[in-house]
C-alpha cells in the first residue's frame, strides 16, 4: 500500500486513487428536486448531484420519517441524543427562557395586551416554560456534564466567520420534547 500526500483542504488525492481502495464520508444532504427515478441533492458545502432513488432508500436516513414511536424517559432520550452520530435527526425542545422574554411578558401583562384571561394564562405559562424550537440537524458534540448537546441546525446559514459556525445550537437535555432519529420517533413518557 502506497501512501499519498494530501494537499490543501481536500480529504484525499483523487488523482492517485486505484481500483479496490476504500473511501468514507459522513454527509448531510438537502433534497432539491425529485422525480420517479432520481433525487437531486445538495450537501452542506453546496455541491449538487443526483442519486438514484434506490441508493437514497437503501443508504440514507430522513430527518423526519419514522416507522415507529417509542415512549422513553427524558434520561433515555438524552442518552439517545448524546450518541446520535452519523445520521440526521429532528429534535423538539423548549428554548431557554431569558430575562428579556420575562420582561416582555410582564410588560404585556401590565399593558393589558391580552384578549382574554385564557390567552393571558397561556402566554404567562409559555414564558416560564419557553417556546418550542424544532431543529433539523446533527450532533457535533455531547456535553453530558452540562446536560446538553452541541448540534448543527441545517436550516440556518453558516455565516461569514471562518472561525465560528453560526448554525451551532445548544440543546439542553432537560428541555427535550421529542426526537426523530434513524426511523424512530422518541417521545417523553
Amino acid at each position: 500500500m502506497e501512501n499519498t500526500v494530501v494537499e490543501n483542504t481536500n480529504k484525499c488525492n483523487s488523482s492517485t486513487l486505484k481500483k479496490g481502495q476504500y473511501l468514507s464520508e459522513i454527509q448531510f444532504y438537502q433534497v432539491r428536486e425529485t422525480d420517479s427515478y432520481r433525487i437531486e441533492l445538495r450537501n452542506e458545502r453546496g455541491f449538487e448531484f443526483g442519486a438514484a432513488r434506490k441508493i437514497v432508500a437503501e443508504g440514507m436516513y430522513s430527518a423526519d420519517q419514522f416507522k415507529e414511536t417509542k415512549k422513553v424517559s427524558r434520561t433515555e432520550m438524552a442518552e439517545i441524543l448524546t450518541s446520535a452520530y452519523g445520521a440526521v435527526f429532528t429534535v423538539s425542545f423548549q428554548k431557554r427562557v431569558t430575562a428579556k422574554d420575562m420582561k416582555e411578558t410582564v410588560a404585556n401583562f401590565n399593558k393589558g395586551n391580552f384578549k382574554s384571561k385564557k390567552e393571558m394564562e397561556k402566554e404567562i405559562t409559555s414564558s416560564f416554560k419557553g417556546t418550542e424550537r424544532i431543529l433539523i440537524g446533527y450532533l457535533v458534540k455531547p456535553e453530558p456534564i452540562f446536560g446538553r448537546c452541541m448540534c448543527i441546525d441545517l436550516e440556518k446559514d453558516k455565516g461569514d466567520n471562518p472561525k465560528w459556525d453560526a448554525r451551532l445550537v445548544l440543546v439542553t437535555h432537560a428541555n427535550l420534547n421529542w426526537l426523530i432519529y434513524k426511523n424512530v420517533k422518541y417521545v417523553i413518557k
